[in-house]
């Protein structure tokens, strides 16, 4: 799927489960075996991948970032990078768009002007519902590959821009609580006054900063932790809703479908291994 790689190894080829293409755009489901290592390569196109399962560890320059399941990255054509994949492997689903086709894009979306990963649900939704969907047609239509590369890369401009500023540290902190402490009830009201600030301060804040309420943001990381032991087939989902920090299955289903358009089983099975 990837452009001419630029290392001596095949080891950089992405293992491509399967793909769809059109016009200078392919769309493909990657497994990657347990703790396999590619060496520093890079493509010729712009490439957006979502975790959908496992563990991915990737070193850009000097920087590294260990990323799960709901994670995507954006790689711009020419970005030397390195990955690593954790001890039970990873499924990806990984966009390739040539650079024809990503220069209009390049030209309103700055999101994909630099190499960066994020943690994210309104992407990981579209990817999900674009796999059932293409899974679905032998052949899909030219349009039907070009508008999820569109949708996607609309999502994660969303969320690019998300976050406003520098927050302050007492802002981060909070932040930092509600990514630890996940499965435990959350009164905004409790940790305003841990932080030293009135309750409605700290909403005004948090939303300005990372464009989520307090408990839309809460929501958010508690879906993502559900979706990161999804991946584990014989874990009961009453048992992932409740770790989770959800009431009941049908808690976490309900939210988990208003986040990315699937339910927890339709999710299991797009993520499972090959």
């Amino acid at each position: 799927m990837a452009g001419p790689r630029r290392s001596d190894t095949t080891e950089s080829t992405p293992p491509l489960s399967r793909a769809w293409r059109g016009r200078g755009i392919t769309v493909g489901i990657c497994d990657y075996a347990p703790n396999r290592l590619m060496p520093a390569h890079a493509h010729d196109t712009l490439g957006i991948s979502v975790v959908l399962r496992g563990q991915v560890e990737e070193t850009a320059g000097r920087r590294t970032e260990l990323a799960g399941a709901a994670s995507a990255v954006i790689k711009p054509a020419g970005t030397v990078h390195a990955n690593r994949f954790g001890p039970r492997g990873a499924r990806l689903l990984a966009v390739e768009l040539a650079p024809e086709r990503a220069a209009g894009l390049l030209d309103m979306h700055g999101c994909l002007e630099q190499w960066r990963w994020l943690r994210i649900m309104r992407a990981v939704g579209v990817a999900s519902r674009a796999l059932l969907e293409l899974s679905s047609l032998a052949t899909p239509p030219d349009e039907t590959v070009e508008n999820l590369a569109v949708e996607l890369i609309a999502a994660l401009d969303d969320d690019a821009n998300d976050v406003h500023g520098i927050p302050p540290a007492w802002l981060r902190r909070v932040r930092d609580r509600l990514e630890e402490e996940f499965a435990a009830p959350c009164r905004v009201r409790e940790m305003a006054s841990d932080a030293g600030v009135h309750p409605v301060y700290l909403a005004r804040r948090f939303r300005h900063h990372y464009g989520l309420s307090v408990i839309d943001y809460l929501r958010a990381v508690r879906v993502r932790a559900a979706v990161r032991a999804l991946a584990d087939a014989g874990r009961p989902l009453a048992d992932v809703a409740f770790t989770a920090g959800f009431a009941d299955q049908s808690h976490l289903t309900r939210v988990m479908r208003s986040a990315t358009g699937l339910t927890p089983r339709h999710y299991r099975e797009l993520a499972r291994p090959a």
